[in-house]
């Protein structure tokens, strides 16, 4: 066998797609001789596959768990722990696009002359999608549920949508308002830009009118306001309502745009910024978390357990075994990182963050198993078997290319710090980009 020939084995082995093919002529000419050299390289191997089964599951747990413990994993917003999740998403993202949705697409055309492949990678996408919706829908907060739902009660009329989002976010936070109106003011919509802009410039020009306390309690900032125009003189409410400074920019330019900039006292009780409470730190976050560890754990899974029955069908060439075992130790390794750094945001226990390490980490090892169970008669070349395979590892291959893009990239890189932390922004397209590069090296050998 030349080295090309090896190296396609190789790629097809790791997929679980088959193990080496000794060629026609040889089969023919000589079966005895094949059959008993198949029967010793079996004997070869099969040490070799009972080592990769410890040795895979050992690295991927190595790799996974420390992300549970290490502090600096834990936090959404340290840098070392986005640099990290980026790095993930560039590993999950090559995983997918370089790895597995390649092979799913080269087995399944070669049963059918239709882009087969590329509709089980689009039913692996959509699969995600609903069950993203559903299951964030289903686990969102009861309380959550019923302040958006009075939001949009009450978001019908001129300000419309505006208005439901910001009564939507002022319950969140625990914002109270109260509005007045001068004259007749009751219609128009101004952009919330230009809105923020002339809220400015009424600080400035009622500077003398303006009253504003500040208390400090244990790291909240409660800020009132109160502001006096011609037409409205409330001299009797000399102490504003109190509340922590939280999501003030996103607040003020939505209430601006939906209730045309009128004269108005507010409070905020949340010590939390908008982008934090649109993000990891609210309670729709929160749920976001446990959906996305749930299902980066469940196409993790899918496709370690191919991989697996493609290492253990394996009965000949004890250098090939090596080599893959090598590589995977690394591959899963990588992988169960990627995992562990999406565990550390959530907030399950740690006995069960802990167990789902364990069990990513064991499903290579459980594959390898059912192939070495099944090496004596698997018929990687028959039609159910590409199918079978061809069809999981397009659907997994879709599962974490959602995870990937949407899940991981999209999330970190669209938090809006990012405009003005230049090397936060630099550190992170340098983890996506190594944790990209470490997968697409790897694909030299698996």
């Amino acid at each position: 066998m030349d080295a090309q020939d090896a190296m396609l084995t190789a790629r097809r082995a790791l997929m679980g797609l088959g193990h080496l093919q000794t060629s026609g002529a040889a089969d023919a000419d000589h079966p005895l001789e094949e059959h008993e050299a198949a029967a010793g390289a079996d004997r070869g191997t099969l040490d070799v596959r009972i080592v990769a089964i410890f040795a895979i599951a050992a690295g991927a747990l190595l790799c996974g768990l420390p992300p549970l413990f290490l502090r600096a994993f834990q936090s959404p917003d340290a840098p070392f722990a986005r640099i990290a999740r980026a790095f993930a998403g560039g590993i999950i993202l090559a995983l997918a696009l370089v790895h597995i949705i390649p092979e799913a697409v080269m087995e399944l055309s070669e049963i059918v002359d239709f882009p087969i492949g590329g509709v089980a990678v689009l039913v692996g996408i959509l699969a995600l999608v609903i069950m993203d919706s559903s299951l964030t829908a289903l686990w969102a907060p009861k309380d959550y549920k019923e302040q958006l739902r009075a939001g949009v009660a009450s978001g019908s009329g001129s300000s419309g949508g505006g208005a439901a989002t910001v009564k939507a976010l002022r319950s969140a936070c625990g914002h109270g308002h109260s509005h007045g109106s001068s004259g007749g003011g009751g219609g128009g919509k101004p952009q919330a830009a230009a809105a923020a802009a002339a809220h400015q410039r009424e600080l400035h020009a009622h500077a003398g009118g303006d009253a504003h306390t500040h208390a400090d309690d244990q790291g909240s900032h409660d800020h009132g306001h109160s502001h006096h125009s011609n037409h409205h003189n409330d001299s009797g409410d000399d102490a504003a309502e109190k509340g922590a400074v939280s999501a003030k920019d996103l607040i003020s330019a939505a209430e601006e745009g939906a209730a045309a900039h009128a004269p108005h006292t507010h409070s905020c009780t949340s010590s939390l910024t908008a982008q934090r409470w649109l993000g990891s730190a609210g309670a729709l976050g929160n749920v976001k978390q446990r959906v996305t560890a749930y299902t980066m754990e469940l196409g993790c899974i899918f496709h370690s357990i191919i991989i697996g029955v493609g290492v253990g069908v394996i009965t000949s060439e004890r250098q090939l075994v090596i080599v893959l075992m090598v590589a995977l130790i690394v591959h899963q390794g990588l992988e169960g990182m990627s995992l562990g750094t999406v565990l550390a945001l959530t907030h399950f226990r740690l006995a069960k963050k802990v167990a789902m390490v364990v069990l990513y980490s064991l499903t290579t090892s459980a594959g390898i198993a059912i192939g070495i169970a099944a090496s004596a008669t698997y018929d990687h070349d028959g039609v159910t078997s590409k199918a079978v395979q061809g069809t999981l590892n397009g659907v997994s291959g879709g599962m974490l290319l959602y995870i990937s893009m949407y899940q991981l990239i999209a999330e970190e890189f669209s938090r809006e710090d990012l405009v003005v932390k230049a090397r936060l922004r630099l550190g992170m397209i340098g983890g996506l980009l190594m944790g990209a590069a470490c997968m697409c090296v790897l694909a030299i050998w698996s």
